[in-house]
């Protein structure tokens, strides 16, 4: 199915946001549209929106995070080996080292932003 090219100036603008600490216990430090942050395990983390989204089709996440004290890994975010799928409500994701998807690690700032319908 082709979706039509949103223009309007509302498309333009982030629909959520959050910049939150990944060690230890999750901790938001600003947000916007996001209910809360939820750690799966190492490295395995679910932003969970305040206002849904019709579906996992109908928006697109950006991530970056900043190394942990200590490491000069990259951290690489992606969500390979996630059990339970982004949807409408959340969005998934895993922070592996740079060099292995499957040395998942915590980092101590991490962002999202999230555009969509």
């Amino acid at each position: 199915m082709t979706r039509a090219r949103e223009t309007s100036e509302n498309a333009r603008q982030a629909k959520a946001w959050v910049n939150f600490t990944g060690t230890g216990t999750v901790t938001r430090n600003a947000w916007f549209n996001v209910t809360s942050v939820t750690d799966h395990d190492t490295g395995d983390y679910s932003v969970n929106f305040e206002t849904a989204f019709s579906s996992a089709d109908d928006y697109v996440a950006c991530v970056t995070a900043s190394c942990q004290n200590g490491t000069n890994a990259i951290p690489t975010v992606h969500q390979f080996g996630v059990t339970t799928a982004s949807t409408g409500g959340l969005f998934r994701f895993r922070i592996s080292e740079g060099n292995s998807y499957a040395t998942y690690r915590d980092s101590d700032n991490i962002y999202v932003i999230v555009f969509g319908e």
